[in-house]
């Protein structure tokens, strides 16, 4: 079964690596746009490294939490397994927010350029079904790297607290 989650993960993961190279090959914007994706990048960055600096802790203090609760009734088996589990969890979380931020924020500026760069002589609906189209894949890609990623890091832990 595992074996099956691991493969099915993977694909999932190629796939978004398929669209994420989509994406990422197309036109990024003048040079205006460009600076102001630039800034968003930054902003975004400086977020993510304040943000997963205080979840870090927290993720900490509650890893011990977890482990004190089960230490102390006695139960030491549960106490390691949990608190594993959970930092994994965390883990695996943070690197899918990370992928998603790098795609999302790349994906921006992509969507705008595709927006300008439709021609503004033809059909409203083209220039909203590229644009549309774009912002919608790079969601797919963030969604499909959080699902594969904690899949492929949360199934093995349920594996081995199943076999007992």
């Amino acid at each position: 079964m595992l074996l099956y989650v691991f493969i099915i993960s993977l694909v999932a993961l190629l796939f978004a690596a398929y669209l994420a190279w989509d994406v990422l090959k197309r036109d990024t914007g003048t040079p205006a746009m460009q600076n102001i994706a630039n800034a968003i990048r930054e902003g975004a960055n400086a977020f993510l490294k304040r943000q997963y600096k205080t979840i870090a802790i927290l993720a900490i203090v509650v890893a011990v939490l977890i482990f004190g609760v089960y230490a102390f009734l006695g139960k030491w088996d549960y106490a390691i397994k949990t608190a594993f589990a959970f930092v994994v969890g965390a883990v695996c979380s943070a690197l899918s927010g990370l992928i998603g931020m790098y795609i999302s924020v790349r994906a921006n500026i992509r969507t705008a350029s595709a927006a300008r760069t439709s021609k503004l002589k033809q059909a409203f609906l083209k220039m909203t079904r590229e644009t549309l189209q774009l912002s919608l894949t790079w969601w797919e890609i963030m969604w499909e790297t959080v699902l594969a990623v904690e899949l492929t890091c949360l199934s093995p832990l349920q594996q081995k607290i199943s076999e007992r």
